[in-house]
């Protein structure tokens, strides 16, 4: 049996924080069905330093106030989690970041490698929305928070966010490895 990281690619109006908040709070459930969510962290953004092309500059860490030495030691971090997890042995092991959806091809092949390294096969996950209504909940919800105008929604209605990462995922990993599901299904 394949043992396997499913890295979960959030992507916007998917149910995203929903998703990572059941699996972080259930983590001894889980455990018990020999699945790992590792850290101690809601989602592990904190990996970007290590395999986003942007690295520690990511606005993740930025607009928190964390300089180069501050975002690797918090990926060092979320690293050392993923070999604990691999260590268990565990058949399956689940990573959840909605940044892993600007992911470029040959990031997630290098980080492929670092899972294979560890004994684990890289998969994606993404749960994907019909575009009318992630159109429609993606304006309810910048106007709702007042950070854009209808029209500003209505020029980019549907961001190609879903097919560039699936366009990135199937290039580094081919089609067994990368898993699309309709939110709407789940």
């Amino acid at each position: 049996m394949v043992k396997r990281v499913v890295m979960h690619v959030g992507l916007g109006k998917t149910g995203t924080r929903t998703i990572q908040t059941t699996l972080a709070g259930n983590r001894r459930s889980l455990a018990q069905l020999d699945v790992v969510y590792p850290g101690a962290d809601l989602a592990h953004h904190d990996l970007l330093a290590l395999i986003h092309h942007k690295g520690a500059g990511h606005f993740w860490y930025t607009r928190r106030g964390l300089d180069a030495r501050a975002a690797h030691a918090a990926a060092q971090r979320q690293m050392s989690a993923l070999r604990a997890a691999a260590a268990t042995q565990a058949p399956t092991i689940i990573l959840s970041s909605e940044y892993f959806q600007t992911l470029r091809a040959p990031q997630i092949a290098d980080f492929d490698r670092q899972i294979a390294a560890l004994g684990y096969q890289l998969e994606t996950l993404c749960y994907i929305r019909a575009p009318l209504a992630h159109t429609a909940s993606r304006i309810q919800q910048g106007v709702k928070m007042a950070t854009a105008r209808i029209a500003q929604m209505m020029d980019r209605p549907y961001p190609p966010l879903a097919r560039d990462h699936c366009e990135a995922a199937l290039k580094a990993l081919g089609p067994a490895r990368v898993h699309l599901r309709k939110m709407e299904d789940a």
